[in-house]
């Protein structure tokens, strides 16, 4: 048997990107937004999403804002129009963002309480600065439905 590299290549990437695929296919809508309290442009948005091994916040494709030295997600219980650099920080620390661009997506603890908080934050931590904030829409009944279909 003769195999090729771009034969091995396409196995591999089978192997590699179909289960990502079928995990985004098989997710439930839990809560969505984008961000609309910003101190620096950020483009795309967000979306929370039940999967079979847990629940993630997973950033767009065409998420894109200023690179930062340390850039941070958390969820905070302050409605994002009063979220600002002083408390931006205080609510759940999350995990620092991996990149300034493309679609990420970052599982949430187990014990998670969603229905604790009101905005989704990206904060530079290091020099208290706003990056911005975005209110959580909790998916109704009907969008549940709707992403559960797709």
């Amino acid at each position: 048997m003769k195999f090729t590299l771009a034969g091995l290549a396409a196995v591999l990437a089978l192997i590699f990107i179909l289960p990502d695929y079928t995990e985004a296919q098989d997710a439930s809508l839990l809560a969505s937004g984008g961000f609309d309290n910003q101190e620096y442009q950020i483009r795309g948005d967000w979306r929370i999403e039940a999967r079979a091994d847990g629940n993630y916040i997973v950033l767009s494709d065409d998420f894109r804002t200023r690179r930062g030295p340390d850039l941070k997600i958390f969820f905070s219980t302050n409605a994002a129009v009063d979220v600002n650099g002083e408390n931006g920080d205080e609510g759940f620390f999350l995990t620092a963002l991996d990149s300034n661009r493309g679609g990420q997506a970052y599982r949430l603890p187990d014990d998670f309480a969603l229905e604790d908080y009101s905005s989704v934050v990206i904060q530079c931590e290091q020099f208290s600065k706003l990056w911005g904030a975005g209110t959580i829409n909790l998916a109704t009944g009907s969008e549940l439905m709707d992403a559960s279909m797709r």
